[in-house]
């Protein structure tokens, strides 16, 4: 009897042994066929940020400047220049901000007009060319909020601009178009109350997060003065002109914590 139940025994083991063996198998290569669950993306927060921007900006400035020459520049001049700077990124809420820019704004913007006067190299009248040249730079200070739709999309920002006033020179060579001769008329900084420039800027922004913590931010904004540089007199130079910034920015951004 006992014989008998270890023939049972065996003979069952060598049945089950291929059908389990060909579980596993099977078992295996479904595993391996089967695409692997969808990750969850990872939340990314607002946080403390710090940041490098950098950019072009086209200066626009409208009004008239009358100089020491009896040339007079009354239409409105553009020019391309460049912007850079640090910035601060404080978390206020999840979809708020407090940002803060410091950075510097070089710029250099030309006119020309023309007239017919008396020319120095010769006791006649001719045709004489007037090229202004007016050179601003600023140090500005930048206190924003800013408002975000998705930490990896677009954003908004809005807040008063503070701007030191480092050069507001005004330089203007009459040139005599039959001979030649250029002569400086004036070469000397804007006669103005103070050097403060307070400004608005309004922007717009989308975020790229190419890896974890860092951003890449281009915008685009308006800087626009609340005031004029102004001098109104009888007397030469008299002035009113209201530069106007229109700034394209690339912001590269690290998240610290």
């Amino acid at each position: 009897m006992r014989i008998l139940t270890a023939s049972i025994r065996i003979n069952l083991f060598r049945l089950a042994f291929p059908a389990l063996l060909l579980c596993m198998l099977t078992a295996r290569a479904q595993a391996q066929t089967e695409p692997e669950a969808p990750r969850e993306p990872e939340k990314l927060t607002n946080g403390y940020q710090i940041s490098f921007y950098a950019g072009g900006s086209m200066l626009y400035t409208n009004g008239y400047y009358n100089g020491l020459c009896p040339c007079e520049f009354l239409f409105d001049a553009t020019s391309t220049n460049v912007v850079f700077g640090g910035s601060l990124n404080i978390p206020v809420f999840q979809d708020m901000s407090l940002y803060l820019r410091a950075g510097l704004n070089s710029t250099s913007t030309e006119w020309f007009t023309a007239r017919t006067d008396s020319l120095l190299s010769t006791p006649a009248t001719g045709y004489v060319g007037s090229d202004l040249t007016f050179d601003y730079d600023l140090m500005n200070l930048d206190v924003l909020i800013r408002l975000i739709g998705r930490m990896d999309g677009e954003r908004v920002y809005i807040g008063p601009s503070f701007g030191v006033v480092r050069t507001k020179n005004v330089r203007i060579v009459d040139t005599e178009i039959s001979s030649g001769l250029a002569t400086v008329v004036e070469d000397a900084p804007l006669d103005v109350e103070h050097d403060l420039r307070v400004s608005l800027i309004i922007g717009a922004e989308y975020a790229f997060t190419p890896m974890r913590n860092l951003y890449v931010i281009p915008a685009i904004e308006v800087d626009y003065p609340f005031g004029k540089i102004l001098q109104e007199r009888t007397e030469r130079p008299n002035f009113s002109m209201r530069p106007t910034f229109y700034k394209l920015l690339l912001t590269i951004s690290y998240q610290l914590f």
